[in-house]
């Protein structure tokens, strides 16, 4: 299992993506993903664990859907799915 974090600012929205690194796609091979966001304040922005006020747990993914069904993102690209 390998859990993916995004920091966020905001409260997670249903069209916010969920993403696993290419980097280490090929060498990192979990039965499953899961996904969350924390949310901080927006002012803070130092190191200490404790910024993050709340977890949500988004979403789950086994390997083989997500080399499936997954959409391969170029970086920087953004843009939504349809």
């Amino acid at each position: 299992m390998d859990l993916k974090t995004k920091d966020r600012n905001v409260r997670p929205k249903i069209d916010f993506d969920n993403s696993v690194p290419l980097y280490n796609h090929e060498h990192q091979r979990p039965d499953l993903y899961y996904f969350a966001s924390l949310l901080r304040d927006r002012s803070d922005d130092d190191e200490d664990i404790a910024r993050f006020k709340m977890a949500f747990l988004l979403a789950g993914i086994d390997i083989g859907t997500l080399d499936r069904d997954g959409t391969r993102w170029e970086a920087g690209q953004t843009g939504l799915l349809h």
